[in-house]
């Protein structure tokens, strides 16, 4: 046999290497061929790492420490090149199929990272799925969790059957609302809905049912090489059915202070709390739908500020639309700032500033512990009425207006209840709404108590039983009081029932009267949330009419929907009048009027109540002209969600 020249054969190993190139190529350019029909598009078009972001891999907020390029392009392959860092998408994805091959040289350790928020490890700010070398990290020396197709420290992959490094594995990850399904080289490893995940199993992070749906894709490259191709997603996901139902959860935690305090509403006051009539507690609801949150939380105290707002949102990342945070306004709970704010000499008491920081940390523990305790739901709305909340502002002989009862004043006596029931029709909620003010209690009484609404939340959780929570909101109430008002204390005289607590049972039986009238309800509801920040004309406090020019007041204001079933929540005490023209122009047949919501901006009258002065004329920083322009913004919200 004829031996081949050195230079012959030189020529066909070239074109050996040259015809497998191409024969690659044409495979790779076949596969995203195939892939774009079916919906799929490259996740990094053209070959390029515009927009991406490459970090340090403990935090994807912090630059990269490893020096050189870390990460390159090239043919449709990703190479990670040095260790200790992630690349991350510039875009944020939701609902996504990601299909891709993956191949790791001896000893690597990477990941895929889902679902992340712009810092943070990623691993336990949103998802990491686990790329490791079968070899060196299954011999005992790695938890079940930090393998190869586990979602890592959190669930382990099942049935894996991992090639070996320097050999490609094939991916098909798919997240859709809650559920992730992890297929590895054909089998499906990993099938999970992160919402029943509410415990976590580290210590890093919290568990998967409290991090995102939405959030960026990485890669990260710990140790080694890891080296990624046919890097594609599909966004269009159909919708999962289980998705279309409306989820709830629900959760109380008791905030009653162990300290004595300052009690708020009363400047009178001059000593600390004495003693404990009834206890305080938060109570939070939380909504969800198609990946979308709606977050009540009520508490029993005097008024609910951007301050507390924002520690639900920051922990949760949840937008200021999505967080309804508000106060039943008594006036016999922790005073949460200074009584006199402009007076620098009455500085919060060191006990009530240790209140203030146990409540930030019990409003998380109670929003966390609704969250994990969403399950799908039906809820239905009735109406009732209550002759406990009366008009207060009285008319003297000479035509000034004082504090006092006015049977013949508005009043808004309707009692809007929501039934929240689980799938087997078991309540589990019974949110409901009254305008009146928490002041049967007055100045004088130093016992701590929910007062009208909260013992009217604790009337109906105990009567509906363990495991209904009642959370209270307070209507447009800023000149309504209770019928008896401002009480000194809690009569003990036998056969005497307390003023509170007679007030508080009838509301209470009202809403459970109303309650048990709901028969219909509804498993389905969009929810929609929109907020703003009105700059209102302004006055000075103390001054019934604006007598010169004055700095804007601001307003915030949320709106929301759940099925047909709006909320309206305003950071201010709003009087009546107002409330009761908002609901009666709402293109929704029940609408919440939710007062001290996302903030505290005191008192805005209607217009026409300036030229009688009074109180809450005197006491408020809106001009005239405010209130009108509230109604107006308030029901462009609220048809904008319709």
């Amino acid at each position: 046999m004829k031996k081949l020249s050195l230079d012959s054969a030189r020529l066909i190993c070239l074109a050996v290497v040259v015809a497998i190139c191409l024969f690659l190529t044409t495979a790779a350019a076949a596969n995203v061929a195939i892939c774009a029909d079916n919906g799929f598009l490259p996740l990094f078009p053209d070959d390029s790492l515009e927009g991406w972001k490459v970090s340090d891999w403990s935090n994807v907020a912090t630059p990269q420490k490893a020096e050189g390029t870390p990460w390159r392009m090239e043919n449709g392959v990703l190479y990670g090149l040095n260790k200790r860092t992630w690349i991350t998408s510039p875009n944020q994805y939701g609902d996504f199929t990601l299909k891709l091959e993956t191949m790791v040289t001896r000893g690597s350790n990477g990941g895929i990272g889902l679902r992340f928020p712009p810092a943070g490890d990623p691993a336990y700010t949103g998802m990491e799925i686990q790329v490791v070398d079968s070899e060196i990290y299954y011999r005992g020396d790695s938890a079940p969790q930090q393998r190869t197709g586990s979602i890592y420290d959190e669930i382990a992959a099942k049935n894996a059957t991992v090639n070996p490094s320097g050999e490609w594995n094939a991916w098909e990850i798919t997240c859709r609302g809650s559920n992730v399904t992890i297929v590895l080289n054909g089998r499906k490893v990993t099938d999970v809905d992160l919402s029943k995940e509410t415990t976590a199993r580290q210590q890093k992070g919290p568990a998967l049912a409290e991090r995102p749906v939405k959030g960026h894709i990485g890669f990260q490259n710990l140790n080694g090489n890891i080296t990624l191709r046919n890097i594609m997603i599909k966004t269009d996901l159909p919708a999962a059915k289980t998705l279309d139902a409306l989820r709830a959860g629900v959760a109380r935690i008791d905030i009653t202070p162990k300290k004595p305090v300052t009690l708020a509403g009363y400047g009178s006051r001059k000593d600390l709390s004495k003693g404990i009539h009834d206890r305080l507690y938060a109570r939070a609801v939380v909504f969800e739908n198609k990946g979308k949150q709606f977050v009540l939380v009520t508490m029993d105290v005097i008024f609910a500020n951007e301050e507390l707002q924002k520690v639900i949102m920051d922990k949760f990342k949840l937008k200021q639309s999505e967080v309804f945070l508000s106060a039943i306004h008594t006036h016999s709970a922790p005073a949460l700032r200074r009584i006199h704010p402009g007076n620098k000499k009455t500085p919060l008491h060191p006990n009530n500033a240790e209140y203030m920081k146990t409540l930030k940390k019990k409003l998380i523990k109670v929003v966390r512990k609704a969250q994990a305790n969403k399950k799908p739901v039906s809820i239905g709305v009735g109406r009732g009425y209550s002759p406990v909340g009366m008009n207060r502002r009285m008319t003297q002989p000479d035509g000034s207006v004082t504090l006092g009862c006015n049977p013949y004043g508005p009043t808004d006596k309707e009692v809007l209840v929501m039934k929240i029931a689980d799938s087997d029709g078991k309540a589990i909620g019974a949110v409901f709404d009254y305008a009146c003010h928490s002041t049967s209690l007055g100045p004088r009484n130093y016992q701590i108590s929910g007062d009208l609404h909260g013992l009217a939340e604790a009337f109906v959780e105990k009567i509906l039983g363990k495991g209904t929570v009642a959370p209270a909101f307070a209507g447009a109430s800023g000149n309504i009081d209770p019928w008896f008002r401002i009480c000194p204390t809690f009569n003990t005289e036998p056969g005497w029932v307390p003023e509170p607590v007679l007030l508080g049972a009838m509301l209470g039986e009202e809403v459970v009267r109303v309650f048990r009238d709901i028969k219909k309800t509804d498993a389905g509801g969009e929810i929609k949330t929109d907020f703003i920040t009105m700059q209102l004309p302004g006055k000075k406090k103390g001054e019934a009419i604006k007598k010169r020019t004055h700095r804007p007041t601001a307003l915030n204001v949320t709106a929301a929907r759940v099925g047909d079933v709006a909320f309206v929540g305003f950071g201010c005490e709003m009087l009546t009048e107002i409330g009761m023209a908002i609901k009666a122009a709402s293109p929704y047949k029940y609408t919440f009027v939710v007062t001290h919501c996302n903030g505290a901006s005191g008192y805005l009258p209607p217009k026409p109540l300036y030229k009688e002065a009074g109180y809450e004329v005197t006491s408020s920083r809106f001009a005239p002209d405010a209130a009108d322009m509230v109604v107006k913004q308030a029901l462009k919200m609220l048809y904008e969600l319709y």
